[in-house]
């Protein structure tokens, strides 16, 4: 693994969304130039775009396969406003890649003219190539942003916590974390880690390139400001940014073989469901596994020894989650 990453699972199914490509503006500066090195972008969209490159199949012009790209950078162009995207795939249609593919899509964007460059890929360990590759954009005052994953932990996550990129988390309306979020002391922000694309997409992929916007239009701002300079105001930028507010969760039952357990909440949002889930109990959030995609459960006798949860579960890849309940311990 110590080769590859894990995309952070967090967007929406290739094709859900509907946008339609346009050309980039020629009245637009560089300043605003953000890059975008993911899956692609839909070339039905209607982001502006300039010509970008696709490191997975060739040409100039990256579709997105697996949608992840496509949602990231409807993200950026949504919170930027006058943004052009530069898109650069480096994803499969799985959603991976050899670090030394998303390397080279960074160097790439550097070349190319992106002031801000937005990473919402996260994985361990990280290589040589991709350590180069953040070094070469911070010698050419290029502002890196990268998810810091979805782990639930504060594991170190690549490009995220190389020294110099900006590595962000996410959060929710009232400031916490999302347990799902990794986290630690190599974070740098935490941002609103739920977006409506139109449906609800979750994860530190999303709180990226809210960042990576707010950069570039600060860049496009003062366009004499380095780097490091833009990247030291983020956190006054970011702090205006207030984020969904989650769904009031409730259940009803008891945790005995036999018993039917009832989760209800309110307000769930568009693209997200109601279901339970079924923990090892001394594991991590993400030691769970679907044990009802509807909102009642009935408890079996194989489920003694285990805990259940109920949670409000976005519908996409990895399926985050905006409310959870308390652990309920079946005896």
């Amino acid at each position: 693994m110590a080769r590859r990453f894990l995309i952070v699972l967090s967007a929406v199914l290739a094709g859900m969304l509907a946008f339609a490509v346009a050309d980039a503006s020629p009245g637009r500066t560089a300043d605003a130039l953000v890059a975008v090195v993911d899956s692609g972008i839909d070339p039905a969209a209607g982001l502006s775009l300039a010509q970008g490159v696709d490191l997975v199949a060739g040409g100039t012009r990256p579709a997105d396969p697996y949608g992840h790209g496509t949602a990231v950078a409807t993200e950026v162009a949504r919170a930027c406003g006058g943004c052009t995207i530069l898109p650069v795939r480096v994803l499969s249609s799985a959603g991976t890649a050899p670090w030394t593919r998303v390397a080279t899509g960074i160097v790439w964007a550097v070349d190319h003219g992106a002031r801000v460059v937005n990473v919402s890929v996260a994985g361990p360990g990280g290589s040589p190539e991709l350590r180069r590759a953040v070094r070469y954009a911070l010698d050419h005052d290029v502002l890196l942003v990268a998810a810091a994953g979805n782990a639930a932990d504060a594991t170190p996550s690549y490009p995220a916590a190389y020294p110099g990129v900006v590595a962000v988390a996410a959060r929710a309306a009232d400031g916490r974390l999302y347990d799902w979020s990794s986290r630690g002391a190599w974070v740098d922000l935490t941002a609103p880690g739920c977006a409506a694309l139109p449906e609800t997409v979750c994860g530190t992929s999303f709180a990226a390139p809210l960042v990576a916007a707010l950069a570039a239009r600060e860049r496009a701002h003062d366009p004499s400001a380095s780097a490091a300079a833009i990247a030291a105001r983020l956190p006054r930028l970011v702090a205006g940014h207030a984020g969904r507010t989650a769904p009031v969760l409730t259940v009803s039952g008891s945790a005995r073989p036999g018993s039917v357990l009832r989760a209800a909440a309110s307000a769930v949002p568009a693209g997200a469901h109601v279901g339970w889930f079924r923990c090892a109990p001394a594991g991590g959030v993400h030691d769970c596994v679907p044990a009802s995609t509807g909102a009642s459960y009935r408890v079996r006798a194989a489920d003694a020894g285990s805990a259940l949860v109920a949670r409000v579960v976005t519908g996409s890849f990895a399926g985050l989650w905006l409310a959870a309940s308390p652990r309920l311990a079946v005896s």
